[in-house]
């Protein structure tokens, strides 16, 4: 995607912090396939989860 010219920004991942079973998570959206809006197909997301 950094030829798209739709990427007229920078784009950073988008993370929230949740609290499970007395544990502290980080979770963090990586990619969402297809870009949003270009097709019908079913969306995918990959997302990274990090132990604090």
């Amino acid at each position: 995607m950094n030829n798209d010219p739709r990427n007229k920004r920078n784009l950073t991942a988008d993370t929230v912090a949740l609290n499970w079973n007395n544990q502290t998570y980080q979770l963090i959206l990586k990619d969402v396939t297809p870009y949003p809006g270009t097709s019908n197909s079913i969306p995918k997301a990959t997302l990274v989860i990090n132990n604090q």
